[in-house]
């Protein structure tokens, strides 16, 4: 059964949502991306190209929050913007303002401390054992210079990110951004936000009371005033941040953000990779289907079908299993998520 975070929010306050472009929100999915990039194969050539310029201990404490907290990513690193486009200096001064006692609360809510012992609530229930240990880098300057120093230093370290590695591309980025805004706004207009909602991402709905998001735990929040909407190029699947004050934002790869990656990363073998039979392929095997379906679906021999199926199955995109007398063929979640990222998702019809 999928595990979801749910956030409590009527029809009324529903209709309260809105969309908001954030850099720093923006600028944090990036340093996820660079801290796991197996979670965004559609985004290797940034993600390598950034790993060859910066000097890596720029970010030491804002890259081993992102690498270490995996199961929760503390929410106060970027706030749920108050305005519809932010600029990022507000949104910075927000993080070096943010008050100790929630620091404290969400550095515990994703880390367990480096002294169990002083965690006897949770050392009861074995949650200590759920989430990583405190990184070096952090409990460092907690010890030096407390809540106050940590969340100077991160505001620093995003902000020299934004200015080395995301300023060059935020044009084509928020591009792509506002371009998903668009097209959620139109149909808003026209069918409401509940239809909105259901739509932003397969594992995003709204059951009439609450809105669902798949997730890797369970968790159930209240959502005040509606729900910020996020589009992202960098996100692979939904993500929900949590403010302070009953506030929600759930973020979800924006329609065709593969724009960013293909306009800017894409060799002519990476082109190729999810351009004609290989993506019309990989869209019909949402579902398990042999050779010979296949060739019947797609008119092809079945020679054919065999050889860019071998092809993709090389390349990490297709996973194989025998019944009885047939091969069946699936896509794998890496294969989905690219699609979804360059916007070639979808049905194939016959």
């Amino acid at each position: 059964m999928s595990r979801m975070i749910e956030l409590e929010v009527d029809a009324g306050r529903l209709a309260q949502s809105r969309f908001a472009l954030s850099p720093l929100a923006e600028t944090t999915n990036a340093v996820e991306v660079l801290a796991h990039p197996e979670r965004a194969p559609y985004a290797r050539r940034w993600v390598a190209g950034v790993a060859q310029r910066i000097r890596w201990f720029d970010y030491d404490v804002l890259l081993a929050i992102a690498e270490h907290a995996t199961g929760y990513v503390p929410d106060f690193i970027a706030p749920i913007p108050q305005l519809s486009e932010p600029s990022i200096g507000d949104e910075l001064a927000a993080v070096a303002a943010t008050p100790g006692e929630r620091i404290r609360q969400e550095l515990h809510a994703a880390f367990r401390p480096a002294d169990p012992r002083g965690d006897a609530l949770d050392a009861s229930i074995g949650a200590t054992e759920l989430r990583p240990p405190m990184p070096i880098e952090v409990s460092e300057i907690l010890q030096r210079d407390g809540e106050r120093g940590l969340a100077h230093r991160l505001a620093a370290q995003l902000e020299l990110f934004w200015r080395q590695e995301m300023a060059p591309i935020w044009s084509d980025v928020v591009a792509v951004l506002e371009d998903d805004v668009r097209q959620h706004a139109v149909a808003a207009a026209w069918e409401g936000f509940a239809t909105v909602v259901d739509r932003l991402h397969p594992a995003v709905s709204w059951d009439g009371r609450r809105v669902r998001v798949q997730s890797a735990h369970d968790a159930t929040f209240r959502s005040a005033q509606g729900v910020t909407l996020l589009p992202s190029a960098f996100l692979p699947r939904p993500a929900v941040w949590i403010g302070p004050d009953e506030s929600a934002m759930v973020g979800y790869p924006a329609r065709g953000s593969g724009r960013v990656w293909v306009s800017r990363e894409a060799s002519a073998s990476d082109a190729g990779m999810f351009a004609g039979r290989w993506a019309l392929l990989l869209r019909d095997l949402d579902v398990d289907r042999s050779t010979a379906d296949l060739a019947a679906r797609h008119r092809l021999s079945r020679s054919t079908v065999s050889y860019h199926l071998g092809r993709l199955h090389a390349a990490g995109l297709v996973t194989r299993q025998r019944d009885r007398h047939r091969v069946l063929y699936r896509r794998t979640q890496r294969a989905g998520d690219t699609l979804a990222a360059l916007g070639l998702e979808g049905t194939v019809e016959n």
